[in-house]
């Protein structure tokens, strides 16, 4: 759309113009790179065998370029207003503490925590053999 709108005289003219954009040119080798991955990944394996891992390797290149362009079109930027920075800045520290509440929550729930039961018996890797095992540890290990 912007290249059939430019002002420029001639196709050429108008494609070096829009790939002037380094945003442009990302679009241009992204939809580059998936072509050429689609053309690898409908190869017949008897014609060439190691196409497919490399169809495989420029698609997860292609994906990367991809994220890299949707990262920049979903970016909140500072000239957008102060309440959309401060949302964007709420967002982060509420998914950092939402992250640790999950891995705390997972820790306990694995037993991976120091909780010590109450009472004089501490759990000891030995006591683990014998189901029925109450023999008391001492407390200086």
């Amino acid at each position: 759309m912007q290249v059939a709108e430019n002002d420029s005289h001639g196709v050429w003219l108008k494609l070096r113009h829009h790939v002037s954009d380094l945003w442009n040119l990302l679009d241009v080798v992204t939809l580059l790179t998936y072509a050429g991955g689609l053309v690898l990944r409908v190869m017949p394996v008897s014609l060439c065998g190691p196409c497919f891992y490399a169809a495989r390797i420029v698609l997860a290149f292609n994906l990367m370029l991809f994220f890299f362009r949707i990262l920049h079109m979903f970016a909140v930027h500072a000239n957008l207003g102060p309440k959309l920075v401060m949302i964007y800045k709420m967002v982060i520290s509420f998914t950092a503490v939402s992250n640790c509440g999950v891995d705390l929550s997972s820790d306990m729930g694995s037993g991976v925590s120091q909780v010590k039961p109450s009472g004089r018996f501490r759990l000891h890797p030995t006591s683990m053999i014998s189901k029925h095992s109450t023999t008391p540890v001492p407390d200086s290990l």
